[in-house]
């Protein structure tokens, strides 16, 4: 009888859902033990205190990330460090990843390079670079309860390609739309690119886990943008 893998599942839980922990431990113990079981926040913070039961409940280590800076978030660092150390003991099979922060791309690449496996679980925001540096990547948001693993190599494949396919034909739409749109500075009105898309059929927001254009603008890190007055938006590409 073979050896169970050993897992260690990282948490993010300032990019995470609470809600999603349990579908996310069962899932995982189907492959293996989880023996490394870390969550990291600033826990200070009462905004953090919704994870704690559910935590608790799954013997879930809390471990405190201080911010130092105001605006910067310490808990990526933290977790970086963490799987760094784990990695160095040689003695995790199967690393798990809980964020939707593309920050872990450079992460999941080198662990996969020291022959571990990388599981990813976040939501659709999730920009494709993560997706594809996970072994496999799971997206959570929508049926928390019910969370399923890839049974095989193809339902991966078809996962991932499905969500990169569509930020990739988004992000060119938007990059086209603003093109068009540009004015004789340089520049195009985020309203005015929002209109022209609207006109698009093959340009949609779904899937992208953003409600707002103004956010995935930023989101795909292919922009430049600015404010002016009243507030209005103005981008152009980097």
């Amino acid at each position: 009888m073979s050896e169970k893998k050993r897992i260690a599942l990282l948490i993010d839980c300032e990019n995470s859902r609470h809600q999603s922990l349990d579908g996310v431990i069962n899932e995982l113990s189907k492959l293996g033990r989880i023996d490394v079981r870390h969550a990291h926040a600033d826990w200070s913070q009462p905004s953090n205190s919704n994870w704690k039961d559910s935590l608790n409940s799954h013997a879930v280590r809390q471990i405190q990330t201080p911010v130092y800076v105001t605006g910067k978030n310490t808990v990526d660092g933290a977790i970086i460090i963490d799987a760094m150390d784990l990695l160095h003991l040689n003695s995790i099979d199967v690393f798990a990843l809980m964020s939707s922060d593309s920050d872990f791309t450079a992460l999941a690449v080198r662990l996969k390079e020291s022959g571990k496996t990388v599981y990813g679980f976040g939501e659709k925001k999730t920009l494709p670079s993560f997706v594809e540096a996970c072994s496999h990547f799971i997206y959570i948001e929508n049926n928390d309860d019910n969370i399923e693993l890839p049974s095989s190599k193809s339902d991966i494949s078809v996962r991932v390609n499905n969500s990169v396919e569509h930020m990739e034909s988004a992000i060119h739409i938007l990059k086209s739309a603003t093109l068009n749109c540009l004015e004789e500075d340089g520049w195009a009105n985020l309203s005015k690119v929002s209109m022209c898309l609207k006109s698009d059929a093959l340009f949609s927001l779904e899937g992208s886990g953003y409600k707002k254009l103004s956010n995935f603008v930023r989101a795909t890190q292919k922009f430049e943008v600015v404010l002016r007055e009243k507030s209005r938006m103005y981008i152009r590409l980097l």
